[in-house]
C-alpha cells in the first residue's frame, strides 16, 4: 500500500479491527523508511485515533513503531525513552504479554545505545521470559 492510500485509510478509520489491518502496512513502512518524517506523522496520526478508539494494544504497537522512527535520533532519545514508558504503563494496564515483550526490546536498544550492556541484557531476557509466557 502507497504512503498515499495510507494516508487516506487513517482519514476513515473507525473501528479497531480496521486500525489493525492498517498497522500491519505500517509496520512494513516504519521498518523499511527509519526517521522519515511522512511516516512518523502517519503512526501519530494512528496514535490519534488508537487513543480515541481506546484500543490500547494498538497504541503499544504504534508506540513500538514511533521509538523505530526516532531511536537512532540523538535529539529524540528521550522521547522514546517517554514512549517506552507508555508502552509500558498501557501494556501491564492491559495485561497485554507480547506488548511488554515488545517493549523490553525496546528498553534493551535504548540501553544498548546508551552503553549500559547489563542492563540491556536484562531488557532482553525479560523480553525472551515474556514470549514464553505466552506460547
Amino acid at each position: 500500500m502507497e504512503i498515499c492510500e495510507l494516508q487516506e485509510h487513517i482519514n476513515h478509520l473507525k473501528s479497531s479491527a480496521e486500525l489493525e489491518a492498517l498497522i500491519s502496512h505500517l509496520k512494513i513502512l516504519a521498518s523499511n523508511k527509519r526517521s522519515d518524517k511522512i511516516v512518523i506523522k502517519l503512526i501519530e496520526d494512528c496514535i490519534l485515533i488508537a487513543t480515541k478508539i481506546e484500543d490500547f494494544k494498538s497504541r503499544v504497537i504504534l508506540d513500538g513503531l514511533l521509538i523505530l522512527q526516532f531511536v537512532q535520533q540523538a535529539d529524540k532519545l528521550e522521547k522514546s525513552i517517554q514512549l517506552l514508558h507508555e508502552m509500558q504503563t498501557l501494556a501491564n494496564k492491559i495485561n497485554y504479554k507480547e506488548g511488554l515483550a515488545f517493549s523490553h526490546s525496546f528498553a534493551w536498544y535504548i540501553a544498548k545505545l546508551k552503553g549500559k550492556k547489563e542492563r540491556g541484557k536484562y531488557e532482553i531476557v525479560k523480553a525472551l521470559e515474556l514470549l514464553e509466557e505466552v506460547d
